[in-house]
């Protein structure tokens, strides 16, 4: 069987800054792809930046997005009230305004804990596959047990 004849390549002679193949899918090239999650990343944070900056200049506290635009809670809403409720040793209403601020905290110096050693020992800053686990988890339990808690706790 006779080896399949090759495209002729685009280059002149006096082109050649170009060093990939020439008979590649046309498309979007996989750089393309692997920047896509950066650049969707760097127009959430701007949003969400901008979302902030709109509340503070009117004198308010923003609310979460996912509430504000969405009108449905973020898993950590209330976590700042219940965190003040904590404090002020009320520890019903701390649960109420967010059952998961304890835990959310645990996890959180669980987080620091396990980054800080990576960082000494001069490891690759990835997170334990058992932290992995616990963050969705810990987020989706708080986010139904703040749709079940009603609306008046968001």
């Amino acid at each position: 069987m006779a080896a399949r004849p090759r495209r002729p390549s685009r280059l002149t002679s006096n082109d050649q800054s170009n060093s990939g193949p020439t008979d590649r899918p046309a498309g979007p090239s996989w750089r393309t792809l692997y920047r896509f999650p950066g650049i969707l990343g760097a127009l959430a944070f701007a949003y969400y930046l901008a979302w902030n900056i709109r509340w503070i200049a009117v004198g308010m506290v923003p609310p979460s997005i996912l509430l504000g635009v969405f009108g449905i809670p973020a898993p950590t809403s209330g976590m700042t009230r219940s965190t003040l409720a904590l404090l002020d040793g009320d520890w019903s209403a701390a649960f109420l305004w967010n059952p998961f601020t304890l835990p959310f905290y645990a996890v959180l110096a669980w987080t620091a804990i396990e980054v800080t050693a990576r960082l000494l020992r001069k490891q690759r800053l990835v997170i334990s596959k058992p932290l992995a686990i616990t963050w969705p988890t810990i987020l989706l339990a708080a986010w139904i047990t703040k749709f079940v808690l009603g609306p008046q706790w968001w």
